[in-house]
């Protein structure tokens, strides 16, 4: 009808298309942001997990002891182990949400965290939970069934030997972060996370 009136003078305007498509270029920048802020954020987590893991299963050598003695077998130690594993994972992983929905609420506002969707909350906060019961679980768990396995003369020899970590043996710290702060400059300088225009 336009064009009948006035050929060739009519503009057509995709608003909507527009906002979709910047949007998604934030998405994208999002998640890239994600992951380069909070992968090497659960790295952190699970390897000082695992090296108060070996501290606490170092620990538990004479508790495991006694109550070998007094009868107890391998499965009823390791239930144990995992029990405990469980509990302090679970408290740990909750405590740990709690606390990001609070920085969360103090960084961007509690309108714009209310905001959100229930349903987005809970796949978000039952995401951070999974993920982080299972990595200090693992963490914890390790070690632990690792001493188990052992023979109380090779315990007695860890205990006197009082051996460095094998991450700190293999300098593994000092590479990752290397490699962190590598992915991280080319990240920056290919523009990776420039919000668009």
């Amino acid at each position: 009808a336009v064009n009948a009136v006035a050929p060739g003078q009519d503009v057509l305007i995709d608003n909507i298309s527009n906002t979709l498509e910047v949007a998604r270029d934030d998405a994208s920048v999002g998640r890239r942001m994600f992951i380069f802020l909070g992968f090497p954020g659960v790295l952190l987590a699970v390897f000082l997990t695992a090296y108060s893991g070996s501290i606490l299963a170092s620990s538990q050598r004479r508790e495991n002891a006694l109550l070998r003695l007094r009868g107890a077998h391998r499965g009823h130690l390791m239930r144990i182990l995992v029990a405990k594993a469980v509990i302090l994972a679970g408290v740990g992983s909750a405590i740990g949400t709690g606390l990001g929905f609070l920085l969360v609420m103090a960084v961007l506002g509690r309108a714009a965290l209310l905001d959100t969707s229930a349903r987005d909350l809970t796949v978000s906060a039952l995401v951070g939970l999974g993920v982080g019961m299972v990595a200090t679980a693992l963490a914890l768990c390790l070690p632990g069934i690792r001493s188990l396995g052992h023979e109380i003369s090779q315990e007695r020899r860890e205990i006197a030997a009082n051996t460095v970590p094998a991450w700190r043996r293999w300098r593994l710290d000092v590479a990752l972060l290397a490699a962190t702060a590598i992915a991280e400059g080319v990240a920056y300088y290919s523009g990776a996370f420039d919000a668009p225009v």
